[in-house]
């Protein structure tokens, strides 16, 4: 889907997605998609142990620095892999690792160096420009430096210089036009393709869906499942703060959460991975609340490190022992499925053909399993559904000749019968469909629309 971007829509952002990533996502079609694949894993490593490198030398070499680094490794955004592995999010944390560091060499610097908040303002700009949603990130990490004293005084220093601060936002503003590079040809239609699409959801259902199926066939499970359980979430953003006396840290973790939620409600589908920001924002906050805890009093560290053994132990609960394993199913699932629709691609074609001859009307072909191969067709790649793959020709020929003919409209819908059993996440209908005589494995039914 990723690589097709620039070929259907130009050298532009396109849903929310930046400039740059629509750009190297369409180098897909022309290099082994293993290489972006290996690629991704190398950029969610490099941000993973950015994080865990924070929390070690901000909190410090004790026990709860450990428990901390246990948590955070157990967050479920660090193992989507059922749905994508090559996609926006790795870019992210890559790019969060630069801020990271750069944010550490600031802090543990003996002597006040400007040039390298200008640096992180760069740095910080260039993550945004990945995905809006990125913001989150940005919040946690403001929140993060103003719960600090330090941090807070170098920010400070360069808000109240006028110079200073023209330097640090006109970085800023380069690092996102590094990533949104078409702001140069085309403000509107950046603009345009940085906003995405408008969209709403439940937010109780973003939280604990476990039905999940979005249209290109990417299985789902709620924040709970996903990112991180909601007893976790609870502890870490609110009850930690507040045994540490970091009532700071509480507030902004309220006021983040405040703004997560109106994102979701007012502008996001729901999709997992839309909570992946907020969950890197929430251990943000962690970090914060946990610094200093060795000047606790001797009751205050006994609850606080019980807080953090809880919550990390539902966390690693919840993400190795069941989303991962789910996770597993669905692409063991996944495989089968992709294997049936390429080794019957002759027979589904007949089934279709036949289907479209007798209905004598217009026909709309949907295969409930998106996954798609290249084709090459003359000097050109392009994408082709798998269930394509063997005989693309005939596909183009039947398209030309029967799919926009007649008058009425009917739908013939491609079912492979392995994901009838993807436990809880897939029902289908089948009131209003008649399947097509013989057809086992994939199921074509048919419908008028």
């Amino acid at each position: 889907m990723y690589s097709g971007f620039q070929h259907n829509f130009g050298h532009f952002s396109k849903d929310g997605f930046s400039t740059l990533f629509v750009k190297i996502s369409s180098l897909i079609a022309h290099y082994p998609a293993s290489s972006f694949i290996i690629a991704s894993m190398l950029f969610m490593a490099s941000g993973f142990f950015a994080v865990n490198s924070l929390a070690f030398k901000y909190i410090g070499k004790n026990v709860n620095s450990v428990i901390v680094c246990i948590f955070v490794s157990s967050c479920g955004i660090w193992y989507y892999l059922s749905g994508k592995v090559y996609y926006d999010f790795p870019f992210t944390v890559f790019s969060l690792a630069i801020t990271i560091y750069i944010l550490l060499k600031a802090y543990f610097s003996e002597t006040h160096k400007p040039v390298l908040f200008y640096l992180f303002g760069m740095a910080c700009g260039f993550m945004l420009s990945w995905k809006p949603y990125n913001i989150f990130i940005l919040s946690g990490l403001f929140s993060f430096i103003l719960c600090d004293a330090k941090l807070r005084t170098l920010l400070l220093n360069i808000l109240l210089s006028p110079l200073k601060l023209l330097k640090a936002t006109i970085l800023f503003a380069l690092g996102y036009v590094l990533g949104n590079y078409s702001f140069l040809y085309s403000v509107e239609k950046t603009v345009l393709g940085i906003s995405a699409y408008p969209a709403q959801s439940d937010f109780m259902t973003f939280l604990f869906d476990r039905d999940g199926k979005i249209w290109d066939h990417v299985n789902s499970l709620g924040y709970n499942y996903s990112n991180i359980n909601v007893i976790s979430l609870f502890i870490v953003a609110i009850l930690i703060p507040v045994v540490t006396k970091r009532y700071l840290c509480l507030f902004l973790n309220i006021v983040n959460f405040v703004l997560f939620y109106n994102y979701i409600f007012r502008f996001s589908p729901g999709y997992p991975w839309h909570g992946f920001c907020y969950s890197l924002c929430v251990i943000l906050g962690l970090i914060s609340a946990c610094q200093k805890s060795e000047l606790l009093n001797a009751m205050r560290k006994k609850i606080l490190t019980c807080l953090l053994v809880g919550a990390a132990a539902a966390q690693v609960a919840v993400t190795f022992l069941y989303y991962i394993p789910q996770q597993a199913y669905w692409i063991e699932q996944d495989d089968e499925t992709y294997n049936a629709l390429r080794q019957k691609s002759f027979e589904i074609y007949g089934n279709v053909q036949t289907v479209a001859e007798n209905l004598h009307g217009r026909v709309f072909v949907s295969c409930d399993f998106n996954r798609f191969i290249t084709y090459r067709n003359g000097r050109k790649n392009r994408l082709i559904p798998a269930y394509q793959s063997d005989n693309p020709q005939a596909w183009e020929k039947l398209e030309r000749e029967t799919f926009n003919s007649g008058d009425d409209t009917y739908i013939v819908r491609i079912v492979p019968s392995s994901m009838l059993y993807l436990a809880n996440i897939y029902a289908i209908d089948m009131s209003g469909y008649s399947q097509m005589e013989g057809s086992k494995n994939p199921l074509v039914l048919r419908s008028a629309l």
